[in-house]
């Protein structure tokens, strides 16, 4: 479930799909109000908007988010996604198809490690393009009700070097002001198109 700013990672998400390969499917973790999962259909119909002679296949991008809190899933996610599933990535990435691209947009720190760190693992197993994260830099672990439901406590810390660790490979990372922005390829590195200043860490 994404509690940060609504759109706050929308240039970073855009910069990176749109500068890496076309995807055919894209997986958004935590959902929330379908900020990510807009963005990923613009750049979708910007493609064949722009091609001459676009791939039918490109036309029919699987658009999949998941999120815990039912609150968050309104009228409009039915007709942005392909499929809403309601629950826990732990219970139902078993279940999952491949993707291009997956994004775990401000949610991961909303789980104990003990349940996160294998999401994290299997997340990475259905990846076929590039996987990106984002989280908070500064930790504060501590429960609240927002939203109405627990799921808004912080229960766990993901600085770069142990996502690097979790996934067992480099990984990208962005700082803006208390967040981190991390992403890895499982294609070689794109170029990007934007000036995005990054460091890299080693997994």
């Amino acid at each position: 479930m994404s509690l940060s700013s609504p759109g706050s990672y929308e240039p970073f998400v855009e910069t990176l799909i749109s500068s890496g390969p076309r995807f055919k499917s894209f997986l958004d973790v935590g959902c929330g109000m379908g900020h990510y999962g807009l963005a990923a259909r613009m750049y979708a119909s910007a493609w064949h908007h722009q091609d001459q002679d676009p791939d039918p296949a490109m036309r029919n991008i699987s658009l999949v988010g998941v999120d815990i809190n039912e609150t968050t899933i309104l009228p409009h996610h039915r007709s942005l996604y392909d499929q809403v599933l309601l629950g826990g990535i732990q219970d139902l990435i078993s279940h999952l198809q491949q993707f291009d691209v997956v994004w775990i947009g401000d949610c991961i720190e909303h789980m104990k490690d003990e349940i996160a760190i294998p999401a994290l693992k299997n997340l990475w197993e259905h990846t076929e393009q590039l996987l990106m994260l984002a989280t908070v830099k500064v930790y504060t672990l501590y429960e609240t009700k927002k939203l109405g439901t627990i799921h808004a406590s912080h229960r766990s810390a993901w600085p770069p070097e142990k996502v690097a660790e979790v996934l067992g490979c480099p990984i990208s990372v962005h700082e803006r002001n208390r967040q981190y922005f991390m992403w890895a390829w499982k294609t070689e590195p794109c170029t990007f198109r934007d000036e995005m200043p990054t460091f890299e860490v080693k997994g």
